[in-house]
């Protein structure tokens, strides 16, 4: 089984991860949740992350990825775009998120 825990300014969360979807959009873009998104295709930065736990379990960051991150000073490998970030497969672990937007 693989868990999501999720750390935004309002709350924090903890998510099963089903089978069938490996982008963590899907999981983050509900209600349940309320993550903090803006543009949802990279350029804005909204939803940078800080990976606390399971960036092993992670795919690498695209480029477009990379250079928006690098625009908001979010130079450390360790944070992502919550919009882009894609699981490499669904298996047994844990992935450990803090939000870097205060909204």
């Amino acid at each position: 089984m693989l868990r999501l825990k999720i750390k935004t300014a309002r709350r924090e969360k903890v998510l099963e991860l089903s089978p069938g979807n490996r982008d963590l959009i899907h999981y983050l873009d509900s209600d349940e949740v309320k993550y903090p998104f803006g543009c949802r295709s990279a350029s804005c930065g909204v939803c940078r992350a800080k990976v606390h736990e399971g960036l092993d379990l992670l795919e690498d960051a695209g480029e477009l990825e990379e250079d928006t991150l690098n625009r908001c000073g979010a130079t450390s490998s360790t944070h992502r775009l919550m919009c882009r970030t894609r699981l490499k497969k669904l298996e047994a672990g844990q992935i450990s998120i803090e939000s870097e937007d205060d909204g």
